[in-house]
């Protein structure tokens, strides 16, 4: 089977690659000619060069495939330019659903567990829970923007599955993404602090099957939470210490004083053009634990594994020391 990727050189990207060169699939994944392909480099897959907003770089590869996961996206906390969010993660899955539409072809679309909305407490939060603007994220935005026009064109007839990834960590995050820079500066001895708060984390290879278990078990039209454990901060930061021998942070920050120092974060990262070290929007999240979910639907009706977040860990730190990210 043709399998089409988006994104392949990314974090999530080149897990679902591995997974599915493991599966006998055949993969061709999209990547700009500038592209860092080292840790894909090595596998059995072709390249189309293309870029994600010249839809003409990459229609004749949808044209002859039988599967597009359509992956790729702008993820960071933060941007000089706002235009990035909507451009790429809007736009160009705009482009994608269009050439699926056209050439009528299976779409597994990722999109991310901050388009659905908080419970409360918000760990009961599912894939029915609606979004309510609780973020003024603009990479939440603009995935939700996206998500939309997806659920549209699957009203249409479009087969389409879209799943939704937590916090994902482990290896081949060599960016590294916004979770993995805190795995990161941790591991390189640089948290000190620490706030009230928590994050749902997932291992990453565990959403790369994910990914590929949607299109062999998934409903079309339907949506599946990829997550695994609700975490606190400070007890996440006791799995990494066990992992790296870093001792946790002792200092806690109140939230009204993180909630203050991230918007002079965000001011200075608008004279030295350097990415913050959180926003307003993160402290936000982190403390009122608005990426607590259930991924019960997807372990029941997908088989979803749940690999220890500490194994996670562990294969996260493994994979940056190997390839020199921590400094000793």
């Amino acid at each position: 089977m043709n399998v089409f990727v988006t994104g392949g050189n990314g974090f999530i990207g080149a897990n679902v690659i591995r997974k599915l060169v493991e599966g006998k699939y055949s993969v061709t994944t999209l990547v700009r000619k500038q592209s860092n392909l080292k840790f894909i480099e090595s596998l059995s897959i072709r390249y189309c060069f293309g870029d994600l907003l010249a839809p003409e770089t990459y229609d004749n590869e949808i044209k002859k495939c039988d599967v597009i996961f359509h992956i790729a996206a702008f993820n960071q906390f933060w941007s000089k330019d706002k235009r990035n969010y909507y451009n790429i993660n809007v736009n160009g899955t705009k482009n994608i659903l269009e050439l699926a539409w056209k050439y009528k072809k299976f779409l597994i679309y990722t999109s991310t567990r901050g388009t659905l909305g908080v419970s409360n407490p918000p760990e009961f939060s599912d894939e029915n829970t609606q979004f309510n603007f609780h973020t003024k994220n603009d990479y939440i935005m603009s995935k939700y923007i996206a998500e939309q026009n997806v659920e549209d064109y699957i009203k249409r007839g479009l087969p389409c599955i879209i799943v939704s990834p937590t916090a994902p960590i482990g290896p081949f995050d060599s960016k590294p993404t916004p979770t993995g820079r805190v795995l990161l500066d941790y591991f390189n001895g640089n948290v000190k602090y620490y706030i009230k708060g928590g994050v749902n984390f997932v291992d990453v290879e565990d959403v790369a099957l994910g990914h590929i278990l949607a299109f062999q078990k998934g409903k079309v039209g339907e949506k599946y939470i990829l997550g695994n454990e609700n975490i606190e901060l400070y007890e996440f930061f006791k799995k990494m210490e066990f992992v790296s021998r870093i001792s946790v942070p002792k200092i806690k920050i109140p939230y009204s004083i993180a909630l203050s120092a991230s918007y002079f974060f965000v001011f200075l990262s608008k004279i030295n053009r350097h990415s913050p070290l959180a926003t307003p929007q993160k402290v936000s999240s982190l403390f009122n634990r608005y990426s607590y979910c259930s991924s019960k639907k997807a372990i029941e009706e997908l088989g979803f594994p749940q690999t220890p977040i500490i194994e996670s860990i562990k294969k996260a730190h493994s994979w940056f020391r190997q390839n020199n990210y921590i400094h000793d």
